[in-house]
C-alpha cells in the first residue's frame, strides 16, 4: 500500500511540473503565418502599423505582398486559386467583383466579422464575399485665386468641367481610373446613360488634349497650375490641401459615385483554420480603432457606422456620414461587364 501511494504521488507530482513546461512550449510557439496581398505604396505602409496588434494578439506571423493594382491582385489570386498563396486581399469594389465570378472569396462569416452589423450601406458587398474598410470617390476641385482673378462662378455640377473659359485648364481621368469613370457616368446622369456622358466629353475633347491616367502626374500639374479645375479623388485632395496646394473641394450637386476599398478572405478548402484567421483580419479591419487610423492617415471615409468623420475631412469639404447614405448606386455588375467595352468607345471618340 505505501508502494502504490508513492507511485501515485509521484505521478501528480509530475504532471503538475509539466504543466508549466506545456504552457511555455505553447507561448514559445512560433506564429502562424498569414499572407496579405494588397495594392502596396502608403497604403501598404498603414497597414502594417495597424497590425501589428493583430499579430501580437492572434500569434500571427502577417507575410505582405505587394502588387501594382487590384486588377492585378485578382490575376495572383487566380493563378494559385487550386492550392492558394495568399489569405487576404485588399481590392476594390469592382476587382472584389471580378474575383467573385471567379469564385475566389470565401463567403463572410459574420460568427467572426462581428463588425458586419455596424458597416455602413456602401461598404456591404452584395456578393457577401468581402467587406469596405473605406470609402473613396471623386468630387471637383478648383483654385479660387484664378477663378476671382477671372471672374468665374465656382463650380457646382459635373458638367460645368465642359465650360468654355475653363478649356485647356480643366482635368479629367480616362476611364480606366475609377475616378474618370464615374465621372463619366454621372455626367450622363446615371450608369444606363453613360454613353450621353463619352458624348459630352467627346464633344469637347480639344480642351483635354490628355485623359489623365496616373495620380503622380495629375497631381504634379495641379501644383503647377495647369489645372485650375477639375476632378480629383477625395482621398488626394485632402493631401494636396494639406501640402498648401491652394484649391478648394466641391460635391457635385448631382452627388457622386461611392467605391469601396474591400477586404477579403481568400478561399481555401483544404485550410479552414488560414480562412478563419483571415476572416478574424477582416473584422479587425472595420473596427473602430483600425477605422480611426485609415481615416487620420489614408483619408478614407470610414465603413463602420459607428466611427465619426473627423473634423479635418468635414472642413475641407469631404462628404459626411449621413450624405454618404443619399449617394448615387455605384452598380458594380454593370460596370465590371462593360467597363472595357466604355473605356474603349472613350478612346475612339477622344480620337475623331
Amino acid at each position: 500500500m505505501k508502494t502504490k501511494h508513492w507511485f501515485g504521488h509521484a505521478v501528480v507530482t509530475l504532471a503538475a511540473a509539466l504543466l508549466p513546461l506545456a504552457a511555455l512550449s505553447q507561448a514559445a510557439r512560433p506564429p502562424s503565418p498569414l499572407v496579405i496581398i494588397t495594392p502596396g505604396g502608403q497604403l501598404n505602409t498603414v497597414l502594417r502599423e495597424i497590425a501589428l496588434p493583430f499579430e501580437k494578439e492572434n500569434n500571427v506571423k502577417i507575410e505582405w505582398v505587394s502588387a501594382a493594382a487590384a486588377t492585378e491582385i485578382v490575376a495572383k489570386v487566380t493563378a494559385s486559386k487550386a492550392s492558394p498563396d495568399y489569405d487576404v486581399a485588399f481590392l476594390d469594389d469592382l476587382s472584389l467583383r471580378m474575383g467573385s465570378d471567379l469564385g475566389l472569396w470565401a463567403p463572410v462569416d459574420e460568427k467572426i466579422v462581428t463588425n458586419h452589423r455596424f458597416l455602413l450601406p456602401n461598404a456591404v458587398q452584395a456578393t457577401k464575399d468581402g467587406v469596405g474598410y473605406g470609402l473613396f470617390y471623386g468630387i471637383m476641385f478648383y483654385n479660387p485665386a484664378e477663378f476671382k482673378k477671372n471672374g468665374w462662378a465656382p463650380p457646382t455640377s459635373w458638367s460645368d468641367l465642359l465650360r468654355p473659359e475653363f478649356c485647356g485648364k480643366a482635368s479629367f481621368f480616362h476611364p480606366n481610373v475609377s475616378y474618370g469613370l464615374h465621372a463619366l457616368i454621372m455626367l450622363g446622369g446615371n450608369v444606363a446613360k453613360i454613353d450621353e456622358g463619352i458624348e459630352k466629353l467627346a464633344a469637347k475633347r480639344n480642351c483635354f488634349p490628355v485623359l489623365e491616367t496616373a495620380i503622380a502626374k495629375f497631381e504634379e500639374k495641379v501644383q503647377l497650375g495647369s489645372y485650375v479645375v477639375g476632378n480629383i479623388p477625395n482621398i488626394r485632395a485632402i493631401t494636396l490641401i494639406q501640402k498648401g496646394v491652394p484649391i478648394q473641394t466641391v460635391v457635385p450637386k448631382e452627388g457622386t459615385l461611392i467605391g469601396a476599398a474591400t477586404v477579403s478572405a481568400i478561399q481555401n478548402p483544404k485550410n479552414p483554420e488560414r480562412v478563419a484567421m483571415a476572416q478574424r483580419f477582416m473584422n479587425f479591419i472595420i473596427s473602430p480603432p483600425a477605422q480611426q487610423t485609415l481615416m487620420n492617415k489614408m483619408y478614407f471615409s470610414p465603413t463602420n457606422s459607428q466611427v465619426a468623420m473627423s473634423e479635418e475631412m468635414i472642413k475641407v469639404g469631404m462628404i459626411n456620414t449621413e450624405q454618404l447614405k443619399t449617394m448615387p448606386a455605384v452598380q458594380p455588375d454593370l460596370i465590371v461587364k462593360n467597363r472595357q467595352a466604355w473605356a474603349r468607345s472613350v478612346d475612339r471618340a477622344m480620337a475623331r
